[in-house]
């Protein structure tokens, strides 16, 4: 329902869109995904993992739950939006994987908790579209931060490799829409259009 420049199915408060319009967009969202409403975060580009069960806006980039019907969800315009799940522990985790939580090692310390607290054994996971190593160039002062097995050709960075090597780490069999945000012009990207939307991935363990 949003207008340009945040076309279509923005549901993000924070980007300057009109908050009743962004209402009923996460209301269509949730009615064509068959749920009431999500967890979102109020996500600030960390390695900061919550335990959560119940509704509420924790401040971190990584929630987990074993709670059903408490739908878990990640804001993206170029950040990977990364879900994991047991199916036999019903323990379910969603995380905002950009270049701070890839790099900084989310995604191992969301598998660590996953074994560590909760038992779980066959972890599955997936990977929503994201910006890929074709689009995202960075400075100087960024890569001297970064490990070099993540970088390519003339100052571009390869996140997902990241996030695929940690995941990798724990034998987690995962999918990988193999999108990159910047490419495509379904998808809301940052780096392509500086002001836009969100749009948003999803994880809930139904009851």
């Amino acid at each position: 329902m949003s207008a340009p420049p945040y076309h279509q199915l923005n549901i993000a408060f924070h980007t300057g869109d009109d908050p009743e319009i962004v209402a009923r967009n996460r209301q269509r969202l949730f009615e064509l995904a068959g749920i009431d409403r999500a967890l979102f975060m109020d996500q600030i580009h960390s390695t900061k993992i919550e335990y959560v069960d119940h509704f509420c806006h924790p401040q971190c980039d990584g929630v987990i739950t074993d709670r059903p019907d408490l739908p878990l969800a990640v804001m993206s315009a170029d950040c990977y939006g990364v879900l994991l799940f047991d199916r036999k522990r019903g323990i379910i985790g969603a995380l905002h994987a950009g270049r701070a939580g890839a790099l900084g090692g989310i995604v191992q310390k969301a598998l660590e908790l996953m074994v560590s607290d909760f038992g779980a054994e066959e972890i599955e996971g997936v990977i929503s579209p994201g910006i890929g190593s074709c689009c995202y160039q960075v400075g100087e002062e960024i890569l001297q931060r970064v490990d070099s097995r993540y970088v390519e050709r003339e100052r571009f960075l390869n996140i997902k490799r990241a996030i695929v090597d940690q995941l990798n780490l724990f034998g987690v069999d995962f999918v990988d829409y193999g999108i990159c945000t910047s490419c495509d012009p379904n998808y809301y990207s940052y780096r392509r259009d500086g002001l836009t939307g969100r749009f948003a991935s999803i994880i809930w363990r139904s009851s």
